[in-house]
């Protein structure tokens, strides 16, 4: 496992994060901790209990509901983050295509990071309506 600031430098390249000022990615860099996995890597588990939202960096994970891809995610892409603000089990199961690099936020570093940082639950929110128009 990373050390929560092996990734600082690429925070501005993610998507989730670019644009935002020198200080909002100091909070991300302090909240998150960096993780690698292997392709075949399964970060959540549909129907399951989740407790941490992740943030791709580099690598590609396809996402599957009832056993049927519905999406292949990227660095930028956010998962895991529906299951902590609702506090409801997985709706889907992502696994790793490729050896991924992925940020990894527990659920009080995910509120935290909301509450500190507003321009990115903006951007969160943005990104769920999305899905659950692309889903619809």
């Amino acid at each position: 496992m990373k050390s929560r600031h092996d990734y600082y430098d690429q925070l501005g390249d993610v998507a989730l994060f670019s644009g935002l000022g020198r200080a909002a990615l100091r909070v991300v860099g302090s909240l998150t901790t960096g993780v690698d996995g292997a392709a075949g890597t399964v970060w959540t588990t549909e129907g399951k209990p989740g407790l941490e939202a992740f943030v791709v960096v580099d690598g590609e994970a396809s996402v599957s509901v009832d056993g049927r891809e519905v999406a292949v995610l990227g660095p930028g892409a956010v998962f895991g983050e529906m299951a902590v603000l609702d506090r409801m089990p997985r709706t889907a199961t992502v696994t790793a295509l490729t050896p991924m690099r992925v940020l990894v936020l527990g659920t009080s570093e995910f509120r935290s990071l909301l509450d500190r940082v507003p321009e990115v639950e903006d951007r969160v929110r943005s990104a769920m309506a999305y899905r659950a128009e692309q889903a619809a």
